[in-house]
């Protein structure tokens, strides 16, 4: 009998232990994680230490990747890139979008200055959208002097997951109307000092875009415009990345 009841207590606290010990990994895996900067839209392919980067990459490049990957993705059809092969692209991008390594659907969106017919632009917009509902996956939004149509269509296809407009320099009347609307707003190294003021921080990102330097560079000024630690900024970033992605293992 003592010996059962040894086998017993032995199981009891190996099962106890190894409880903690699941517990313990995760915390000091998460206290590592969140140490980490985001850069939320990038365009340079290489991973930095002490970096989580979204890469942003067309559906045609990510298919070509290896399998063994580690990085996450957002893809989608920028509307400069909409060209004769845009359905053999949309098609491209119904299949990977419930890909665990895609985590947004974009950058895509409007732009009024690009030489693509702007209905055609929309209807991309639109393809994508419903892309992104069935995913289940944010928008990364790019748009160029196109605000009222963006939300006009986002408002008609009731689009509930967030949306992230990328690389935001508008002034801040317009941050104030998307910011009511509940979007985000990403900054990078050149923004609206006023806009970026008025933005909580329960509604910001930072990004590096295609552009040649270190998110590092702008996590230190824009805290010294918020008025708070670094440490806070990048903790409040963090949080936002968890209500917009929910994912369980970066």
């Amino acid at each position: 009998m003592k010996q059962i009841t040894q086998i017993f207590a032995d199981i009891m606290f190996n099962f106890i232990f190894f409880a903690y010990l699941q517990r313990r990994l995760m915390h000091l895996k998460n206290e590592s994680f969140m140490k980490k900067y985001i850069d939320i839209h990038t365009h340079q392919k290489e991973n930095r230490e002490n970096i989580f980067s979204l890469h942003n990459i067309n559906p045609e490049d990510f298919i070509q990747l290896p399998d063994n990957r580690e990085s996450y993705f957002s893809t989608g059809i920028h509307p400069w890139h909409i060209n004769e092969k845009v359905e053999e692209s949309i098609n491209i991008l119904k299949k990977i979008a419930f890909n665990p390594h895609i985590i947004a659907i974009g950058e895509t969106g409007l732009d009024k200055l690009c030489s693509v017919n702007f209905e055609l632009q929309k209807e991309i917009f639109i393809c994508q959208i419903d892309i992104a509902k069935e995913a289940g996956k944010p928008l990364v939004i790019h748009c160029v002097k196109a605000w009222n149509e963006i939300q006009q269509i986002l408002k008609e296809m009731r689009f509930n997951m967030p949306v992230i407009f990328h690389g935001f320099r508008g002034k801040p009347q317009l941050a104030a109307d998307l910011l009511k609307t509940g979007y985000y707003l990403s900054f990078g190294k050149l923004f609206n000092r006023e806009s970026l003021q008025i933005t909580p921080l329960d509604r910001l990102f930072l990004e590096t875009d295609d552009n040649d330097f270190l998110i590092e560079e702008i996590y230190h000024p824009v805290a010294d415009i918020k008025g708070i630690a670094e440490k806070e900024l990048i903790n409040a970033c963090w949080k936002n990345f968890g209500e917009c992605f929910e994912k369980g293992d970066f």
